[in-house]
């Protein structure tokens, strides 16, 4: 019935690989909301179901991002594969983000979910600059500061469709003479 259900409806709106509609576009407010408040909970949350002010410093967590192969354009229900070669990790969820979004070749100031990471004052999930998150890597290019590593070498991986032209890194503004 399902099937049936995804098909008629596929047929009479559009599939979501090629028509903009529930949430995959790039002003949907939605999802980058609910990723904050997971991670809020996971750093802040108590076993009693209260948020505490301050995180429990016995807490501790990694974060693992598999980036082997990689997927780009339609993602994340139907991704083209990208072999990116990539395994990040580190113990804070919006660093990794913001480290994995700048070296897939996206701009961590116009991704919602890391931008506001780095914004969020109330129960903060980060603190200083994405810009100033040390990289360890095997891959040269890839070391040191986050935001002084080169745009130039970094994964051109592609937006979703309807993410296009509003997440990837801006050329700098020319320079008059």
């Amino acid at each position: 019935m399902l099937r049936l259900a995804r098909h008629g409806g596929s047929q009479l709106f559009g599939d979501g690989d090629t028509v903009v509609r529930s949430g995959n576009w790039w002003g949907n407010d939605t999802v980058w909301r609910m990723c904050l408040d997971l991670n809020k909970i996971l750093e802040y949350g108590r076993p009693d179901g209260t948020v505490a002010d301050t995180p429990d410093p016995d807490r501790r967590h990694i974060v693992i991002v598999d980036g082997v192969i990689a997927g780009q354009r339609n993602g994340p229900m139907n991704p083209d594969p990208l072999p990116a070669r990539l395994l990040a990790c580190g113990t804070t969820p919006a660093a990794v983000d913001a480290a994995a979004t700048y070296l897939f070749g996206f701009d961590p100031d116009r991704v919602p979910v890391v931008r506001q990471a780095f914004a969020c004052r109330s129960l903060p999930l980060a603190h200083g600059d994405w810009r100033d998150i040390e990289i360890v890597s095997d891959h040269d290019p890839w070391r040191g500061g986050l935001g002084s590593l080169p745009v130039e070498a970094v994964l051109r991986a592609e937006a979703h469709f309807a993410w296009r032209g509003h997440v990837e890194h801006q050329p700098p503004p020319a320079v008059p003479r």
